[in-house]
């Protein structure tokens, strides 16, 4: 009986402390939080409040204007001055990291540059 006893109040320990641990950051605050420059995959993403954003290379100091983007639910979608769109899913980890997914299976991490 001591046994059942002792793993019954290790799972009720463990369940309290999964909902005790912090939540990533709320879907409603992403739109904020990913203005800034980030680095993903060697190339530097800079968006701005505007909903405009500029691409460079991680070597290089200067970031060329790329286009406009947006955020909508889990969805990032980056839209050149063409009008040609791609959206890709996003999820923050923490306010200076989140993922990138390009489709299923695919995805990388973005740090937030300092």
């Amino acid at each position: 009986m001591l046994l059942k006893s002792s793993i019954l109040c290790a799972l009720v320990l463990s369940t309290s402390a999964a909902h005790a641990a912090p939540s990533p950051l709320p879907v409603e605050k992403y739109s904020r939080a990913i203005v800034g420059k980030w680095e993903i995959r060697n190339t530097v993403y800079a968006f701005k409040k505007d909903g405009t954003y500029g691409m460079g290379t991680s070597s290089e100091s200067n970031v060329q204007e790329a286009g406009r983007w947006r955020i909508s639910d889990k969805t990032l979608t980056l839209t050149d001055p063409e009008g040609h769109s791609v959206a890709v899913g996003i999820s923050f980890v923490s306010k200076d990291q989140w993922e990138w997914e390009s489709k299923p299976g695919r995805t990388w991490q973005a740090v937030r540059v300092k």
